[in-house]
C-alpha cells in the first residue's frame, strides 16, 4: 500500500483524537422496581461545575451511555411518562473511568421528583483493563518530593523508579518501569494528546500538581485505543468552571532544616524555592472558561554529596600498596621495584590535572564533594474550554517549560555541563455529539523539545594533549578522562537536539444496543534535528590493563594514569542528523454487553512500522559480505540507504494487535467481579537509536577508537595514515568515490529488524468489602520478544598473544573495527501477583495501597534509549546473560494515605482556629533490593561487554563484617583468565532493600467562606532511613564491595498556600 493511499485513507473523515484520555464514561441501565428495563427514558447529564449538559434516550434494553464526558462532578436526571422524575447527584467522573449505574424509577407523575444519593460504584464491571487513578486531592495533597507527579506514577502496582539522580522529566528521566517492561515503553498523554519526547520515548517535564487535576495509569490490557507496550499514563490539566477558583503558593527548603546524609560528614548545602499561582473561572457562564498556571523553581545544591574513589596521598606519589603488584610496561612487564613508580616516569601533561584531583577526606580512598546541581525552571500553562450546543466542546491548551540545569556528574569539581531544556506542547480538541448515539472527537497536537548542552571545564586549558586537534569547526573545549574503578574528569560534550512531534488522532464512538463501538485512526509525524559533538575533543579511558603482567594479573588504573598510558582513546566528529518518521495506525474496539452481568472487550489495532529517514544523508546498516553500491569503497558488510531500499530495514506491515477481555459481575450487585484480558502491543524503535546507530561512524562522522595508544599527549602516534582529524564530512556527490580509513568503526542498524512486541495478560478478582473500600487480587504477566539492543557485530577471536592493542587485527570481518549493531535480539518475561486496597474518602480518610510479588527475567536490560547502551557480555553466545532483570524487585509495598482530622472543638472561635482544620498525609514505600553484577573489565578481549568475575568461594558476607564496608565476601571473586567471560552468572547478587516514608501535615485557616490559608509541613524520608545504593562491583578496585552512596536523608519543606473558590 503506497504512502499516498495511506494518507488518503487516514484523512477521510474527521481528524480526531481519543478524548477518552481526559474524559470518562457514565453508563448504566434504567429499570423499574421489578428490575424490568425501561426503554425510551430520557437521561440527561449535567456537569455541575460548568453547567454543560448531555442527553441520551435508553434503548429497548434500558441501557444508556455517555461514552465521552469531560472529567468532573455530574448530576443525572431521568424522565419517562408514567414514572416519577429521578435525579442522581454527586457522580464524580475521573480520567479514563467507566462509571456504571443502575437507576430505579418508580411509577407516578413526572411532576414528582425523587432525589437519589449514593456512592459511585467502587468496582469496575465493564472493562478488563488494569488501571490506577489518583484524583485531584491526591495530586495536590500527598507529599510529593519535588512536587513531581511521577512520584504518584510509581504508586501504581508493578511500577518502580529504577534510577537515582536523574533530571526529572528530561531525556534521562526514563527510570519508571511498569510490570517489568522497558522504561521507554510507557505512553504519557496530556489532555488526550501524546506527551512524549520522540527522541528518547520518554516524557518531558510534567506540569506541577496545582496544574494537573488527576491522572490514571493503565498498566495492563488496555484497549485497542492505545498504542505502545508499556503503561499508558493519562494526565489531565485542570479546567475553569462557573466559579472563580485557584491558589497562590510558595514552598521552601533549606539545608539548615535537613538531616545529614549517611555518608556525609556534615549537612550538604541545599536550597530550593518553588512559587507560583493557578486560577480558573468563567469568561461566559455555562459556555466559555479559562484556566492558567505559573510555577518557578530555583534550586541550588543537593541534600546528598557525591563520593568519589580517589588515590591515597602515597599513590599520588607513585607508591602503591602491596596488595596489587604494579608492572612496568617499558621493562617487559616486570614489577616496579618496591611497587613504586618513579616520579621521572610520571606523564607531564596529566600532572597538570593533579591539583584538581580531590584528596581523600572521608576515609582512606574516598573524597566527599558537594554536588554542583543547580536548576532554574519556569512552567506556564494556559487553557480555554468552550461549550457549544448539547454535548459539543472545544478545548485549546498550551504548555511551556524552560528548565536550565547545571548538571553535575560523577566527576571532580569544576567539570560540569550547562543544560537548557525548552518543552512546548499545544493541543486543540473538538468533541461533538450527533443524534445522542455518535460521539466524534477531533484533535491535533504539536510538541517540541529543545536541548542545548555546553561543557564547562575551566581546567581543560591546563591539560596539554599536543597530538589532539579539534575534530571539526564545531568542537568546543571539553574534558573527558575516565579512570575505571576511580573517578572521571568529565564536563559533558556540546550538543543540541530539537525533537518535535505532530499528532492527529481519530475516534468515533457509537452506542448501539448492547454494543459500544469505537473506531479511529492515528497519524504521528516525528522529527529529530541533532548536532552532537560529544567526543570532538577526545575521550581518554584508563584501566589497569596497561600495568598488568602478561597473564592479566595485578595492575592499577591510577598507575596507568600516572604513566600516561590510556587503555583507549576515542575521538569523533560532529553527528548531524535530521530524521523524519511517519506512523499511520487504525483501530477498532467493541465493548459488548453480551449479558447483563457479562461484558466482552474486543479490539484490533494495526500499527505498521515505517522506518525513519534522514534528509541530511544515508543511514548505515550491516550485512556481512555485502558490497555497497552507494559507497563502493566501503568495507564489505557496510551498507547504506539506497543499497537495497530507501531505508536500512523494511517497513513492517503485519503488525496486527488483537485485544480481548471480559468483565463478569458475579452476583449482579456490582460488588464482585472477575476480569481477564490478553493483548499484543508493539514498540517502535526510538529515534535516538536510529540516529545514534545510523549516522555515527562510517563517513557521516569520523569515529575512531585507538586501543592502547602510545601516550596521553600523542594518542595518534603510529596510527596508520596519521591523525585523521580535523574531518570533512563528504556530501552526496563525494560519497561514491570516498576513501575510507581502515579499519572503519561503525554503528549500524540491522537490515533484518522487525518490530518488537509484547504479549500481555491478566486475571483479576475484585470485591467491594465496605461501602467505601475494595480489594483486588491479580495475576499479571507479559512476554516481550525482538527487543532492540546493541551487540558487537564484528567481535574479535581470542588466540595466543591476544591483547587489547591487537583486537582490531583479530576481528572476524577485515577492514572493519568495532561494529556496534542495533538488532532485535533481546527477550523478557514478567510474572506477578498484585494485591490492591482502595478506600475512597469517608470520614476524612482515604488510601491507595498495594503489594506486589514479582519476577522479571530477560537476556539484557535496556537503559536510556531502549537498551541500546547495553551489549551482550559474550558476542558469540548471548544466552549466557539470561537472568533476572536489572529492574527486578521481588517484593514491593506502597501505601498512600490522606486523613482530615475530625472537628474537635465547636463553639469557640479561638479554640477551633487552633485545634480544628488539621490534616495528615503520608506515602510509605518498601521494597527488596535490585540484583547486580561483579564485573572484571575487558578480560575476554573480544570487543564485547565487560566480563564477570570468577567465583571461587562463598559470596555471603563474613560474620561481623560491616555491610557498608564489605557488603559481600570480596574474597569469593577473582579476575577470570584472559579470553574468558567469568564463571559468575549475571545478576546473581542482590543489593540492599529500600524503605521510605514521606509525611506531611496541613493546617487550614479559613479566612472567609471563599478564602483559606493553608500552612504545610512536609518531611521527605521522615525517619531518615539510610537507603543505600548498590555496592561497588568492580573486581580489583580499591573500594570493591563497598557501598558508596545513599539516597537523600530527611529533607524538610514548608509551604504556604492561599486557596480561593473551593480549590484544594
Amino acid at each position: 500500500m503506497s504512502g499516498t493511499m495511506l494518507r488518503s485513507l487516514f484523512l477521510f473523515g474527521s481528524m480526531s483524537a481519543l478524548a477518552a484520555q481526559s474524559t470518562g464514561r457514565i453508563s448504566g441501565a434504567v429499570v423499574d422496581s421489578a428490575e424490568a428495563a425501561i426503554p425510551g427514558a430520557i437521561v440527561s447529564c449535567v456537569n455541575t461545575g460548568t453547567g454543560t449538559s448531555h442527553e441520551v434516550v435508553t434503548g429497548d434494553d434500558g441501557i444508556f451511555r455517555f461514552p465521552e464526558l469531560p472529567i468532573g462532578q455530574y448530576r443525572l436526571t431521568v424522565t419517562k411518562e408514567g414514572f416519577q422524575r429521578l435525579t442522581r447527584g454527586e457522580v464524580e467522573l475521573l480520567t479514563g473511568h467507566m462509571v456504571e449505574l443502575k437507576l430505579h424509577m418508580s411509577v407516578g407523575s413526572v411532576a414528582e421528583t425523587i432525589d437519589v444519593k449514593g456512592d459511585v460504584p467502587l468496582v469496575q464491571t465493564v472493562s478488563s483493563e488494569v488501571k490506577t487513578t489518583m484524583d485531584s486531592r491526591a495530586m495536590s495533597e500527598l507529599p510529593l518530593n519535588g512536587r513531581n507527579p511521577l512520584e504518584l506514577v510509581v504508586l501504581t502496582p508493578g511500577a518502580d523508579f529504577t534510577s537515582l539522580g536523574t533530571s526529572p522529566g528530561q531525556q534521562d528521566n526514563t527510570g519508571v518501569v511498569v510490570n517489568g517492561l522497558r522504561s521507554t515503553d510507557n505512553n504519557f498523554q496530556l489532555d488526550g494528546a501524546g506527551f512524549n519526547n520522540p527522541m528518547y520515548a520518554s516524557a518531558p517535564t510534567l506540569p506541577n500538581p496545582d496544574t494537573l487535576g488527576e491522572f490514571t495509569v493503565q498498566s495492563s490490557n488496555f484497549s485497542a485505543r492505545e498504542s505502545r507496550a508499556g503503561a499508558v499514563v493519562q494526565l489531565s490539566t485542570r479546567s475553569g468552571t462557573n466559579r472563580f477558583s485557584g491558589a497562590f503558593f510558595n514552598f521552601l527548603r533549606n539545608d539548615k532544616l535537613d538531616a545529614r546524609n549517611f555518608f556525609a560528614q556534615q549537612v550538604s548545602e541545599f536550597k530550593r524555592n518553588q512559587g507560583g499561582a493557578s486560577v480558573g473561572g468563567p469568561i461566559l457562564r455555562n459556555r466559555l472558561f479559562f484556566f492558567g498556571s505559573y510555577q518557578v523553581t530555583v534550586k541550588r545544591g543537593s541534600p546528598s554529596p557525591k563520593l568519589l574513589t580517589v588515590p591515597t596521598p602515597a599513590m599520588r606519589e607513585g607508591v602503591f600498596p602491596a596488595v596489587r603488584t604494579i608492572y612496568d610496561p617499558a621493562a617487559n612487564r616486570q614489577p616496579f621495584p618496591a611497587n613504586t613508580i618513579p616520579r621521572s616516569r610520571f606523564d607531564a601533561p596529566l600532572q597538570k590535572l593533579m591539583p584538581f584531583m580531590p584528596l581523600p577526606n572521608n576515609g582512606p580512598t574516598i573524597a566527599e564533594l558537594p554536588r554542583e546541581d543547580d536548576q532554574n525552571d519556569h512552567q506556564i500553562l494556559g487553557k480555554i474550554d468552550y461549550q457549544y450546543g448539547s454535548g459539543n466542546a472545544l478545548s485549546v491548551r498550551y504548555y511551556y517549560d524552560l528548565n536550565d540545569i547545571q548538571r553535575d556528574t560523577t566527576s571532580v569539581r569544576d567539570t560540569f555541563s550547562l543544560n537548557s531544556y525548552r518543552n512546548q506542547s499545544l493541543t486543540v480538541r473538538d468533541t461533538r455529539t450527533v443524534k445522542s448515539v455518535f460521539t466524534l472527537n477531533n484533535s491535533v497536537s504539536y510538541s517540541r523539545t529543545f536541548r542545548r548542552q555546553v561543557p564547562q571545564a575551566p581546567i581543560y586549558t591546563n591539560v596539554l594533549a599536543s597530538g589532539v586537534v579539534p575534530a571539526n569547526e564545531r568542537t568546543l573545549p571539553e574534558l573527558r578522562v575516565n579512570l575505571a574503578n576511580y573517578f572521571n574528569f568529565f564536563s559533558g560534550g556540546p550538543l543540541q537536539f530539537y525533537p518535535s512531534f505532530w499528532e492527529i488522532r481519530n475516534q468515533t464512538a457509537w452506542s448501539r444496543g448492547a454494543h459500544l463501538i469505537a473506531f479511529g485512526a492515528d497519524i504521528y509525524r516525528s522529527r529529530e534535528d541533532a548536532i552532537d559533538n560529544s567526543f570532538g575533543s577526545g575521550i581518554w579511558s584508563f584501566s589497569m590493563l596497561r600495568t598488568q603482567n602478561a597473564a592479566g594479573l595485578g595492575g592499577d588504573t591510577f598507575a596507568s594514569f600516572l604513566l600516561g598510558l590510556p587503555a583507549t582513546f576515542q575521538q569523533t566528529s560532529s553527528d548531524l542528523a535530521r530524521l523524519i518518521e511517519n506512523r499511520y495506525q487504525l483501530w477498532f474496539q467493541d465493548d459488548w454487553r453480551i449479558r447483563p452481568r457479562l461484558t466482552l472487550n474486543l479490539g484490533l489495532r494495526w500499527e505498521p512500522a515505517l522506518p525513519a529517514h534522514d534528509v541530511l544523508g544515508p543511514l548505515t546498516g550491516f550485512t556481512p559480505g555485502m558490497q555497497s553500491t552507494v559507497a563502493p569503497n566501503a568495507p564489505r558488510g557496510l551498507i547504506f540507504s539506497g543499497d537495497v531500499r530507501d531505508s536500512i530495514y523494511p517497513a513492517d506491515w503485519n503488525n496486527v494487535a488483537p485485544r480481548i477481555g471480559f468483565a463478569w459481575d458475579l452476583t449482579g450487585s456490582g460488588k464482585s467481579v472477575i476480569r481477564a484480558g490478553y493483548g499484543i502491543y508493539y514498540r517502535a524503535v526510538p529515534l535516538a537509536v536510529q540516529r545514534i546507530v545510523g549516522t555515527n561512524g562510517t563517513f557521516r562522522t569520523q569515529d575512531i577508537t585507538v586501543n592502547e595508544p602510545p601516550s596521553f599527549a600523542e594518542p595518534w602516534n603510529g596510527y596508520p595514515g596519521g591523525n585523521p582529524f580535523p574531518y570533512h564530512t563528504p556530501n552526496r556527490d563525494e560519497m561514491r568515490n570516498w576513501r575510507f580509513r581502515l579499519p572503519v568503526f561503525a554503528q549500524a542498524l540491522d537490515p533484518n529488524t522487525r518490530t518488537s512486541y509484547t504479549q500481555s495478560w491478566n486475571f483479576t478478582v475484585e470485591r467491594q468489602v465496605l461501602s467505601d473500600a475494595s480489594v483486588s487480587a491479580a495475576y499479571i504477566g507479559n512476554r516481550s520478544i525482538k527487543i532492540i539492543s546493541g551487540v558487537e557485530g564484528n567481535p574479535a577471536v581470542f588466540r595466543a598473544g591476544a591483547t587489547a592493542a591487537n583486537i582490531d587485527s583479530r576481528r572476524i570481518y577485515p577492514g572493519l573495527a568495532s561494529v556496534r549493531l542495533s538488532t532485535p535480539w533481546q527477550w523478557a518475561n514478567y510474572h506477578s501477583m498484585q494485591i490492591s486496597v482502595t478506600k475512597r474518602t469517608r470520614r476524612g480518610l482515604s488510601t491507595v495501597s498495594n503489594y506486589v510479588f514479582s519476577k522479571a527475567i530477560d537476556i539484557g536490560t535496556g537503559g536510556t534509549i531502549g537498551g541500546f547502551n547495553w551489549q551482550a557480555r559474550d558476542p558469540f553466545n548471548w544466552s549466557i546473560d539470561k537472568a533476572v532483570s536489572d529492574t527486578d524487585v521481588t517484593h514491593r509495598v506502597n501505601v498512600a494515605l490522606l486523613y482530615d482530622l475530625p472537628v474537635l472543638v465547636r463553639g469557640s472561635k479561638l479554640g477551633g482556629a487552633a485545634i480544628n482544620g488539621w490534616q495528615l498525609n503520608g506515602i510509605l514505600t518498601a521494597q527488596t533490593g535490585y540484583p547486580f553484577d561483579i564485573t572484571a573489565g575487558n578480560r575476554a578481549l573480544t570487543g564485547g561487554n565487560s566480563a564477570n568475575a570468577d567465583i571461587v568461594g562463598d559470596p555471603v558476607r563474613p560474620a561481623g563484617a560491616d555491610p557498608v564496608v564489605q557488603y559481600f565476601n570480596t574474597a569469593a571473586f577473582v579476575l577470570p583468565p584472559l579470553g574468558t567471560h567469568g564463571t559468575l552468572g549475571r545478576n546473581v547478587l542482590r543489593g540492599p532493600g529500600k524503605v521510605n516514608f514521606n509525611f506531611s501535615t496541613f493546617k487550614n485557616f479559613p479566612a472567609s467562606e471563599r478564602y483559606t490559608l493553608q500552612f504545610r509541613f512536609e518531611a521527605f524520608n521522615f525517619f531518615n532511613h539510610a537507603n543505600f545504593d548498590l555496592p561497588n562491583g568492580g573486581v580489583g578496585g580499591v573500594n570493591f564491595g563497598r557501598i558508596m552512596a545513599a539516597a537523600d536523608p530527611r529533607v524538610l519543606q514548608f509551604g504556604l498556600k492561599l486557596l480561593f473558590g473551593g480549590a484544594r
